[in-house]
């Protein structure tokens, strides 16, 4: 018993149950289910997809089959990274994901800061290697001062600045000011401006200065100065004479001139490599990051310590992490995968791909050349088509269309010397047979099947010849000699059966018909070959053997006989 059943793939368990006879009878009890094969997809598991991570992708595979980019990839095949977010498009790039990698002239984590033209002094830049001038600079380099007031402030003692000039200015000083900078006082010791005993001398400037008496101190000797005998040091601190002054020693967590202030253990930045310092008693304590260690975290932890890299890579300590930087032709993260460039089929053409190390090697087809085999070879570029043929080129071959009156592979058959000296002269008879008849012109033209004009002068030729070589008889068309239908009268290899084994076509006929017919391009002993395909061959046609035709689209069946 035969039984066909159409199942969907990946859906339920099918059963079915086959009974023979009544009860107690034998029976047969299926359960089955369709799935596809590993990496195949679809209705009818006709989807393709296998993940891959290495350079021509970086994905894995739906259930339907699709791509599914890994994180940080995109497009068709994943094979192109996703940049750092913000990384400017126009200029930076990244050859791996969460990257950002800035073109010439510019800089910055996202690459959307221009650089300045170098030696640019007081300017900005909009476009790299810009040197736009702030406001008060200019020259090429903004080095130039146009506002000596703005940038230098050069009047004292509230004096008023106005630029006067490329570097130069005047100062509008206050009543009780003068100078070219406001800086000289117009008091004068006489009015006793210090306090305190203070004793007013004029110094080599015109200005007059307070000499302050032991405890004061201030421009006008208005300031009482501390000593160790008012107790200035405050929380515990230890006050110790220092001149005309003193110094406060302050205890563990103050500090200060007068330790009034409460210390911070980490504001001078014990902490190493970003770790983080908190208050721990009278001292401090660091919180190490993720790959370091020690009182201040120091130490960077060795992650490469334990890990080997295959096939000669070497291991790169990272913070809290390290990484295998392999050898050429290598991949993974230990380095165990060998780039297998061939995956990507690039060989064209039918050419067979060879694994080389980090590279590949193409052995091309018969007709092909280059490192991918892309390039067809030109077998017309020797000019093999003669007397004003025309070539054509084809894989590992060529094709010539010939001038009139020329026949051939390379069009060096004439086809006239050919009617005149080989035709008729090989004509032989077969037998008597009744019916035998001259054939004209047409069927001559028909049975050698040509599918262009035919030369008058050739067909005369052929008439005329084989009529006087021949006995007046000349090939012709056999179907209707046969006494069985035209189907019987071919074997298995187009051969003319029983029926027919009379009608026999020797070498030189064969000859003609290959210079006559131009699907037939080139002879080979007792053979020609098609020319549309130049692979089926047209054997000798033996007695009883008729023409034996391997392509259907070179030449139909076709017995002749000589009579």
């Amino acid at each position: 018993m035969t039984k066909q059943s159409v199942a969907d793939v990946g859906g339920p368990w099918i059963e079915e149950e086959q009974r023979w006879g009544g009860p107690g009878s034998a029976h047969l009890k299926l359960s089955y289910r369709v799935t596809c094969a590993a990496h195949y997809y679809g209705a009818g598991c006709e989807v393709l997809c296998r993940p891959r991570d290495d350079a021509f992708g970086h994905y894995t595979c739906s259930p339907s089959g699709g791509i599914v980019c890994k994180p940080g990839w995109t497009g068709d095949y994943c094979s192109k990274p996703r940049c750092l977010p913000g990384c400017d498009a126009e200029h930076g790039h990244c050859l791996k994901p969460d990257e950002c990698i800035c073109h010439s002239g510019w800089v910055g984590e996202l690459c959307d800061q221009c650089e300045r033209h170098p030696g640019c002094m007081h300017g900005t830049c909009v476009r790299p290697w810009d040197c736009i001038c702030q406001e008060g600079w200019g020259g090429l380099f903004c080095n130039q001062d146009l506002n000596y007031c703005t940038n230098h402030r050069p009047c004292r003692h509230g004096g008023t600045c106005h630029n006067t000039g490329q570097g130069s200015y005047t100062c509008m000083c206050p009543p009780e000011y003068t100078g070219p900078n406001c800086e000289k006082s117009l008091h004068s010791c006489s009015e006793r401006p210090c306090l305190n005993g203070g004793a007013c001398v004029p110094d080599e400037g015109g200005e007059m200065v307070c000499a302050c008496p032991p405890g004061y101190e201030g421009a006008r000797c208005e300031t009482r100065r501390l000593t160790c005998s008012d107790r200035p040091c405050r929380n515990g601190g230890v006050c110790e004479p220092r001149g005309a002054g003193y110094v406060c020693e302050c205890p563990v967590g103050y500090a200060g001139a007068d330790c009034a202030l409460e210390a911070d253990p980490c504001a001078a930045g014990p902490c190493r490599n970003g770790a983080t310092c908190s208050r721990a008693g009278d001292g401090f304590k660091c919180t190490c990051r993720a790959g370091f260690r020690g009182n201040r975290c120091e130490i960077d932890i060795d992650d490469c310590a334990g890990i080997t890299c295959e096939h000669g890579g070497t291991c790169v300590d990272l913070v809290n992490g390290q990484r295998c930087q392999c050898a050429p032709g290598f991949v993974g993260s230990r380095c165990e995968t060998r780039v297998n460039l061939c995956l990507a089929k690039p060989c064209a053409n039918g050419g067979e791909c060879k694994i080389l190390d980090n590279d590949y090697q193409c052995r091309c087809r018969p007709g092909f050349a280059g490192k991918d085999c892309s390039i067809d070879i030109d077998e017309c570029s020797s000019s093999p088509c003669r007397n004003g043929g025309t070539c054509r080129d084809r894989v590992d071959s060529y094709h010539c269309t010939c001038a009139p009156g020329w026949g051939g592979k390379s069009c060096t058959v004439s086809l006239a010397e050919l009617v005149s000296k080989q035709a008729g002269g090989h004509l032989r008879r077969v037998g008597d047979e009744r019916g035998d008849e001259a054939l004209s012109g047409p069927q001559v033209a028909w049975i050698a099947g040509v599918t262009a004009a035919v030369p008058l002068a050739a067909l005369g030729a052929v008439l005329a010849i084989n009529a006087a070589n021949a006995g007046g008889h000349v090939i012709r068309n056999t179907w209707g000699k046969c006494d069985a239908p035209a189907p019987e009268c071919q074997n298995a290899h187009n051969a003319a059966a029983e029926e027919c084994k009379r009608k026999t076509l020797n070498t030189e006929s064969a000859r003609l018909l290959a210079a006559l017919d131009p699907r037939l391009s080139r002879l080979s002993g007792d053979s020609a070959y098609c020319a549309n395909s130049d692979t089926s061959l047209v054997k000798r046609a033996l007695e009883g053997g008729g023409v034996y035709v391997l392509d259907d689209h070179c030449l139909p069946p076709t017995y002749a006989t000589q009579v």
